[in-house]
C-alpha cells in the first residue's frame, strides 16, 4: 500500500512540474534547484525585505518545503513579473511605511521585529538579506546548531573581518555607510557605558530565531529602539545591547558554516 501511495506522490510531483515548469520532482535530476516535500501548514518561515529595488528576488538553490518563503517589498509589481520565483510577495506593512522612517530603517524594522509583523502562525524564522542565497539544506544547519546549543534560540553570523564595534564604526564613517550625526553620538554613549573593545562583532545578514521567545522579543525591542533613534548599521548595536542587558541566548554561526549553507553576493544591486 505504501508503495502505491509513494508512486502517486511522485507522479503528481512530476505532472505538476510539467504543467508549471518551475518545480522539480525530488527524484529526478534537477540542474538548478533541489526540492524537499512541503507540509500543508508551515510554522517556519524564511523571509527577506527589499525596499526600492535594493536587491533582486534571488531564488534559493535548495528549497525546503517545510518553510514558507516571504518577500516583503514596496514594489510588488516589479517582482511579480518573475513567474519562476519561490517567494510569496507581501507589501511592507503600512504601519512601517507611514512611520516616516528612511528606507534602510524600514528594512531594519521588519527585519528585527519579526514577532510584530510576520503572520502570527509562524514561530520560527530565518531572515536573510537580499544578497544572500541559500545553497544547501537549511534544516541541516538548524538541526546542527540546535543539537549543539540546546537551550539557544537565536543564531547570527560572526563578522568575517572585524571583532570590534569601535573599529566597525570607523569603517562605517570612512565608507559613508551612515551619517556621522547618527554614528558618533551612539558610539560615544556606548564608550561612556564602558563597553569593551574587541568584545565581538556580528554580521546580521542572517538571523535564525525562535522569534516568539519572550527573551528574544525583549532583546529585539531594545535593539530596535537604539537603531530607530541612532545608526541604521545594526552591527553597531547588537553586541552592545546583548552586553548591556546580559542577553546570552544567542550564539555566533561560524564562517565555515555560513560559506557552506549560504552564498553572499558582496556587491548589492543598488545602494541607499
Amino acid at each position: 500500500m505504501n508503495k502505491i501511495k509513494y508512486f502517486f506522490i511522485i507522479l503528481n510531483l512530476y505532472l505538476f512540474n510539467l504543467s508549471k515548469k518551475i518545480y522539480k520532482c525530488p527524484f529526478l535530476n534537477a540542474k538548478e534547484y533541489i526540492y524537499v516535500h512541503r507540509t500543508w501548514l508551515n510554522f517556519k518561515v524564511i523571509y527577506k525585505v527589499i525596499i526600492n529595488g535594493y536587491d533582486g528576488d534571488l531564488n534559493p538553490k535548495f528549497i525546503n518545503y517545510d518553510y514558507d518563503y516571504l518577500f516583503y517589498t514596496n514594489n510588488i509589481s516589479f517582482y511579480l513579473l518573475n513567474n519562476n520565483s519561490i517567494w510569496h510577495y507581501y507589501k511592507i506593512p503600512e504601519k512601517i511605511t507611514n512611520s516616516k522612517l528612511s528606507p534602510a530603517k524600514q528594512n531594519r524594522c521588519l527585519k528585527i521585529n519579526a514577532y510584530k509583523y510576520l503572520p502570527n502562525h509562524y514561530n520560527f524564522s530565518i531572515y536573510i538579506d537580499g544578497n544572500v542565497i541559500i545553497i544547501n539544506d537549511i534544516n541541516l544547519l538548524v538541526n546542527q546548531l540546535k543539537n549543539k546549543y540546546k537551550d539557544i534560540n537565536f543564531f547570527v553570523p560572526i563578522h568575517p573581518d572585524r571583532d570590534c564595534i569601535y573599529e566597525e564604526a570607523k569603517v562605517v564613517l570612512n565608507r559613508r555607510k551612515d551619517r556621522p550625526k547618527y554614528v558618533k553620538p551612539q558610539i560615544k554613549k556606548i564608550k561612556n557605558d564602558g563597553f569593551p573593545e574587541h568584545y565581538g562583532l556580528s554580521e546580521n545578514n542572517i538571523l535564525i530565531r525562535n522569534h516568539k521567545d519572550p527573551n528574544i522579543i525583549k532583546f529585539m525591542d531594545k535593539w530596535w529602539k537604539i537603531i530607530k533613534k541612532g545608526s541604521k548599521r545594526d552591527q553597531l548595536s547588537f553586541l552592545y545591547i546583548s552586553w548591556k542587558y546580559n542577553f546570552t541566548n544567542f550564539v555566533f554561526i561560524e564562517r565555515k558554516l555560513i560559506k557552506y549553507y549560504f552564498k553572499i553576493i558582496r556587491k548589492h544591486k543598488y545602494t541607499h
